[in-house]
This record gives C-alpha cells, structure tokens and sequence, in this order.
C-alpha cells in the first residue's frame, strides 16, 4: 500500500506500507523514490519518528560552502550559483583564512583552489585534516589538472573529489549536493542518540562548548538546562523497558516540538536529557524550562489496564564569562540535584 501525506502546499510525502520485506518490493519502492518504507503491522513509534526525521529534513537550514580561491572573479562566479541553488556560500582568497573561516562558519563543505601563489590545495587540506573535528568535512578541489595521477594524489590528501575546470553551473552544483547531502545524512547517525533521535553525549557537549565559545565572544546570554526523569528504574522494573524507552521517546517529542530551531537538546546519558537554549533571557528560560515539566507531567502512558504519568526534575545555569562547558555542565547539575532533593 502505499500512502501519501501532504507535508504542506509544496510537498507530500509518500510512504510504503506493506506485508513484504523482500528483495523485488524494496527494489519497487527504491524506483519510486518513496520517502519511507514499513512492514506491517506497523511499528507506531517508529513511524512517529520517522515522520519527524522527515520533517526536520524538509526544513533544515541551507547547506553551508566554503569557497577557497584565489581568482575572485571565479569564487563569486561559484558563489551566485551555489546560492541560486539555495546554499549559503562564504567565498575567501587566503588560504591562511581558512581555519578561522571553518570554526566561525561551520561549513557542510568546502571547495579549495589546487594551485594557489602562497600554498597548494594539497596542502591546505592537510592542514584542515590535522583537527580531529574537520575530518569529516567533505573537501572538493577545483583545477584545470587533467592528469589522474595528480588528482589521486590530490585526493589521498584528504579531498573527497575533483572538479576539472571549467565546470558547468549544473554540475557543480550537483557534486556539492551529493556531497554534502551524504556528509549531513552520516553526520547525522554520529551524532544522534539512536533511542530518542536526539544529540547524544558527545555531540551534545561538543555543541555546549561551540555555544560558549559564541556567547563569550559577542556577549549574549545562553541559559543550559539539565533535566533527569524522575524514578525511572521504578518504571523499568514495573513496566518493562520497551515501556521505559517510550517514556524517554515521548520526553524527546516533546522538547523537539517546543523548542526553536535554534535551540539545542541531547540525550546526556541514561534518563538524563540536556537543553542548550543560545540568546536567551535567564527568566524566560526557567519558565519554559517549567513550563515542559508541566506539561510532560501530563501524558498519559498504558501498559495493560494500568496508566501511569511520568515527571521530571530539571536544574538550570547561566554562562558566564569564564566559563568552560565542564564547569557550566557541572553547575546545572547541581542545580537538578537540588530539584531533586
């Protein structure tokens, strides 16, 4: 069976549902580039979040492109259509830029020049390889080099592919597109909690420390909100785990869909959750912050003829100016266990 929903006035959705999980079925639904495929009888929450993976997909941000060239002329010219296709470009002619313009950018993928007056491509690439963090940004180089040899060699760098100029408007735009959407969809599984769909702890303290480094930079405020669901082994051992993991899902429902794009939300281990909320007033944080407890109090859960509710305690810290995420992370702690207690 397969089924459409309507995403909104620019999209739908198309969704397979069937009793076959073989090769010919699943060949069928891959040649009608179907969103998402299930086999009855369907698993409701993993529908649900699949739904909402999908939703997230459809209105991310634009990609970010980094643009490493010496000829301005030809980096803007990359620029205006790269954004004409909805990326948004930072263009550069130093290579000695590039490492601030990566940590203050953030890019999804950059392109680098080959032959540059001060340093090579090969180099700058190596150069960026050398953080741990930029490892798995995908690298493109741009040259007039036709040789396979030079462009293996330019590869084993640390580059992921090769455009040989001059390049056709469509088909840069496609390389940086298969590019970039296959570093997002990786980036993705890395990063997320594989339970809740959530950041998981590494991630998640990763971007508290990207938060910081921001907030102290221009000054503006960032509220960590640090929360843990209350007597959940008393849920585990009554209910069961599978009951124990939809308590945690639905929690995680919650907070994505009250929370702002801009704000950040992770699995920070076990039953205990972490909201990073970036240029936001410390009142209006705690009162958000009570106002999710509240309403999660709410729900209703059933396993057999018993129904049960859940809560959570939650501790919330300001950023401040000497801040590292250690300390920040440890004084919202502190803050929950007194909630606790």
């Amino acid at each position: 069976m397969l089924t459409s929903i309507r995403w909104s006035h620019r999209a739908i959705l198309q969704i397979i549902v069937s009793s076959h999980w073989d090769w010919d079925s699943r060949l069928r639904a891959a040649r009608a580039d179907v969103d998402a495929y299930f086999v009855k009888p369907i698993d409701m929450s993993a529908l649900a979040d699949k739904l909402d993976e999908l939703a997230h997909r459809r209105q991310d941000a634009p990609s970010r492109v980094l643009v490493l060239d010496d000829s301005r002329v030809l980096a803007d010219h990359y620029a205006e259509v790269l954004s004409g296709a909805r990326f948004q470009v930072h263009v550069i002619s130093e290579p000695r830029q590039v490492l601030a313009e990566i940590a203050e950018f953030s890019p999804d993928l950059i392109l680098i020049d080959l032959y540059m007056p001060e340093c090579n491509g090969i180099e700058v690439a190596r150069v960026i390889r050398q953080d741990p963090k930029s490892i798995g940004i995908p690298i493109i180089f741009l040259s007039t080099e036709a040789g396979r040899m030079q462009q293996i060699n330019a590869m084993r760098s640390g580059g992921d592919d090769f455009l040989t100029k001059p390049i056709d408007d469509w088909e840069l735009v496609a390389a940086v597109k298969m590019r970039v959407e296959r570093f997002r969809a990786l980036a993705e599984r890395i990063r997320l909690d594989s339970l809740t769909g959530l950041l998981n702890h590494v991630a998640f303290k990763l971007q508290v420390e990207n938060e910081i480094s921001r907030a102290q930079r221009t000054a503006a405020p960032l509220i960590l909100a640090m929360i843990d669901v209350d007597h959940f082994k008393g849920v585990n051992d009554l209910y069961g785990h599978p009951t124990g993991d939809r308590v945690l899902r639905s929690l995680s429902q919650l907070l994505r869909m009250r929370l702002r794009k801009s704000d950040y939300v992770g699995r920070y281990g076990g039953e205990e959750f972490g909201i990073l909320l970036p240029e936001t007033d410390p009142v209006y944080a705690i009162k958000l912050v009570d106002a999710l407890r509240e309403d999660f109090a709410q729900l209703k859960y059933t396993v057999g003829s018993d129904t049960f509710t859940s809560s959570f305690s939650a501790g919330v810290a300001v950023v401040m100016p000497d801040d590292s995420a250690q300390s920040l992370i440890a004084r919202a702690d502190e803050a929950l266990y007194e909630a606790k207690n």
